[in-house]
C-alpha cells in the first residue's frame, strides 16, 4: 500500500486528493494545508489526517503531490526530493529557470522521480493526435477561461499558456528559432491575456493565445499538415480530421459545397478523466521506477519558453 500525501489543498490540490482517495493500492496518508478549517474539513471528508507543516509528513509517506502556489514549488519540492521522495509537482515547475534547474539536479542526484503536472499531455484526444500527426506545418491554439482569482501569482503565460507550450514542444520536437509575443494586464500585475508565435528550426509555426478574462472556457487546438488538418477540443476530448476530397468530381459542379471539397472524419477517442490518468502514470513510476511521462526537464523547457514570452511582453519586443 503506497502512502501518498497531497501538499496544498486548493482547487488543484483538492482534485489530487479526490483522485488518490479512489485509487486501489493507495492510502491517502496526509493532507497538508495552511488553512486549518479547510484542511480539517477535507481530511474528515476523505478519511485522512490534516497537517499544517509539510516537513512533518516527509518521513511518513512514499510519495507526494505538491499543489501549492508557484513561489513555494522550489522550497517544498527540494525537501521531498532531497529526502528521496518521488513527487508530482504542479506546473510550472518553479518561478525561475534557476529554481527549476536545481530541482532537476536534485532529482537526478538522488535518482528520485520528478513528474511535472502538465496534465494536458494525458488528455486522450491529445494522445490520439500525437499518434496520428506526421508532418505538422502550422498550429493554432487557444486556451481561455473566466477570471477565477487563483494562479495569479504568475502571468497567464505561466498559468495557462504553459500547458500549450509543453504540448507544442512535445509535438514539434525541434529547436525554437524565433519568438514574438504581445500581452495585456487587466486585473493583475502581469499579463492576463497573451498571444505568442513560436517559429521552429524545422519550419513549424505555432500561434498560441491564452486568456484568463474570457467570458467562456475554450481549449482548442488546430494543426495543419500538407494534405489535412486536425481539430482538437481538449475539454470535450474530441479529435476530428479534415482531408481534401481525392475525388475531384466536385470540379464539374457549378457550386460545389464544403462537403464536396472536404472529408470530415471524427477520430475514435476513449474519453477519461485526464487528472486520473496523470496520477495513474505517476503511481506507476513510483511503484516500478523509470522516467515520468512529463519529466523535470520537460517542465523546465516549458518554463524557459514561458519566461521568454513574459520577458518579450514586458519589453514589447521580438527576439
Amino acid at each position: 500500500m503506497l502512502k501518498i500525501a497531497v501538499v496544498g489543498a486548493g482547487h488543484m490540490g483538492e482534485g489530487h486528493i479526490r483522485v488518490y482517495s479512489r485509487k486501489p493500492g493507495v492510502k491517502l496518508a496526509a493532507i497538508v494545508e495552511p488553512d486549518e478549517a479547510r484542511g480539517r474539513r477535507l481530511a474528515k471528508e476523505y478519511g485522512t489526517t490534516w497537517f499544517a507543516d509539510y516537513r512533518e509528513i516527509i518521513p511518513e509517506v512514499d510519495a507526494a503531490s505538491i499543489a501549492v502556489p508557484t513561489n513555494l514549488h522550489h522550497l517544498i519540492a527540494a525537501e521531498f526530493l532531497s529526502a528521496g521522495k518521488p513527487i508530482l509537482l504542479e506546473k510550472p515547475i518553479a518561478s525561475t529557470a534557476e529554481e527549476g534547474e536545481e530541482l532537476v539536479r536534485i532529482s537526478r542526484r538522488n535518482n528520485v522521480p520528478l513528474q511535472i503536472g502538465h496534465v494536458e499531455r494525458f488528455n486522450p484526444a491529445v494522445q490520439q493526435l500525437a499518434k496520428e500527426l506526421k508532418t505538422p506545418k502550422y498550429m493554432e491554439i487557444h486556451r481561455m477561461g473566466p477570471f477565477k482569482g487563483r494562479g495569479i501569482e504568475v502571468s497567464v503565460v505561466a498559468d495557462l499558456m504553459i500547458h500549450d507550450i509543453d504540448l507544442v514542444l512535445d509535438l514539434v520536437n525541434s529547436e525554437i528559432k524565433e519568438v514574438s509575443a504581445l500581452g495585456l494586464s487587466a486585473f493583475t500585475s502581469s499579463a492576463d491575456i497573451a498571444t505568442s508565435r513560436l517559429i521552429f528550426a524545422n519550419g513549424v509555426v505555432a500561434n498560441l493565445t491564452a486568456s484568463r478574462i474570457s467570458d467562456q472556457s475554450l481549449r482548442k487546438i488546430r494543426v495543419f499538415e500538407v494534405d489535412k488538418y486536425w481539430s482538437l477540443d481538449c475539454e470535450r476530448q474530441e479529435l476530428v480530421c479534415y482531408r481534401k476530397n481525392p475525388d475531384e468530381s466536385w470540379q464539374t459542379k457549378e457550386r460545389p459545397g464544403l462537403s464536396d471539397l472536404i472529408i470530415r472524419e471524427p477520430m475514435a477517442v476513449e474519453k477519461a478523466e485526464t487528472l486520473s490518468l496523470e496520477i495513474d502514470s505517476f503511481l506507476k513510476v513510483v511503484k516500478e521506477g523509470g522516467e515520468p511521462m512529463v519529466t523535470g526537464n520537460d517542465g523546465l523547457s516549458a518554463l524557459k519558453v514561458a519566461l521568454r514570452i513574459d520577458s518579450l511582453i514586458k519589453e514589447g519586443k521580438t527576439k
